[in-house]
């Protein structure tokens, strides 16, 4: 029931999407896929709360694949048609990418946030206003070094999710792995089992995240293929993080044989990576069509390096312009207490107020406490009153 009631709901807001994109001509994607994941929930959550047991029982018509793939352009209309299936996965990777961004950078003064939060903008008729791009947007438009993490992660995402829906057989576009099996065995080891198809998630990704860009390349050369370029690293990530997965097999547990399969490696372990190659970034700009550094005595970037067009902007204040939300109202950590700092992603008070101050304020949160195990099988718990004292960015 669980997996109908999914599948109702994906296709509901698909449906509404579709109408919602051919209304306008926004093709700002962090605003679209945020939307069409939003309404995913909201439906979901009307079908569970409904007071009529019966109202959840009759499926709606399965969305027009013509009328949605019309939505995109030429080349990811074709992608849409021949891989319906697999547009699920790609909204969930995307949303990997960007819950791994706000991980990374969650205790940065600039913290991968904004992606749910809508800028006004004015439609030509009669001064209506809209809302069609987010701050994400208009950051990953800045081509700076955190619009090159962004698009790195959202790649490497959406190729992990393509990959992992792929070997679970979740679309029959795609399925296991079988080259993995030309590769050498030894003589107490073997693969076996469904191999994680790498090389179609890489591939998918590549032709339907990378077909914008190559169409605008004749139009803003310097910003498709730095673009191109970043995607691509983010993909790299995923690909060159592959590991070895194994069973052990024998008496006792002797492991006298392993069995194993080429899988998918932890996606923090990607995250990592591209924080690494974040910190490492090289500023390039457009010369003789193609990027090169922008300082002439540095190395040429490799396929690993994240590249950038512009500096980083000043993200203490709130600027919608540059898709800055600001650090006003952020927790953070006084100096004198990070060594006790908790477990929440929080930073400096120096550095994250940006020389503004903060302000101490203290309140009282209700928590279970002393809880107890109570045979069978139930666990009360007291409510006790605990004073908190919170640092807040001025």
């Amino acid at each position: 029931m669980f997996g109908l009631m999914s599948n109702m709901c994906f296709h509901l807001s698909m449906i509404i999407l579709v109408q919602m994109l051919m209304e306008s001509n926004c093709k700002e994607v962090v605003y679209n896929i945020y939307r069409l994941q939003q309404m995913s929930a909201n439906k979901y959550n009307q079908l569970s709360d409904s007071d009529d047991p019966d109202s959840n029982l009759e499926q709606p018509a399965t969305p027009n694949k013509e009328v949605l793939c019309r939505t995109f352009g030429n080349h990811q209309r074709a992608l849409c048609h021949q891989h319906f299936r697999l547009m699920e996965s790609v909204i969930n990777g995307f949303l990997l990418g960007l819950t791994e961004c706000q991980y990374q950078f969650a205790d940065q003064i600039w913290n991968c946030k904004g992606h749910n939060i809508t800028i006004a903008t004015k439609s030509k008729k009669k001064n209506k206003t809209t809302k069609k791009r987010t701050y994400l947007d208009k950051l990953i438009a800045r081509g700076t070094p955190e619009a090159a993490y962004v698009l790195s992660v959202i790649s490497a995402g959406v190729a992990h999710q393509v990959t992992k829906a792929c070997s679970k057989g979740v679309h029959d576009s795609c399925g296991c792995d079988r080259t993995i099996y030309d590769t050498p065995e030894t003589a107490n080891f073997k693969w076996s089992g469904c191999s994680h198809n790498i090389h179609f998630g890489a591939a998918f990704t590549r032709q339907f995240l990378d077909v914008n860009e190559k169409v605008r390349l004749k139009k803003r050369p310097e910003k498709a293929l730095m673009n191109l370029h970043n995607n691509h690293v983010g993909r790299q990530a995923v690909i060159t993080n592959m590991g070895k997965k194994c069973k052990c097999h024998g008496v006792s547990g002797s492991c006298e044989m392993k069995t194993c399969i080429r899988a998918l490696p932890d996606f923090r372990i990607v995250g990592d990576l591209l924080k690494s190659r974040f910190h490492k970034g090289m500023q390039v700009h457009f010369d003789n069509s193609r990027l090169v550094p922008r300082n002439p005595t540095t190395r040429m970037f490799t396929d690993n390096d994240l590249i950038y067009l512009n500096l980083s902007p000043n993200y203490c204040k709130h600027n919608p312009k540059i898709g800055s939300l600001g650090t006003r109202g952020r927790k953070c950590v006084e100096s004198a207490l990070l060594e006790k700092k908790t477990t929440e992603n929080t930073g400096n008070c120096n550095e994250l107020c940006c020389n503004r101050g903060h302000t101490r304020r203290t309140f009282i949160r209700e928590e279970q406490c002393r809880c107890k195990f109570q045979w069978c099988c139930d666990v009360k718990c007291d409510l006790c009153k605990k004073e908190v004292v919170e640092s807040v960015c001025n």
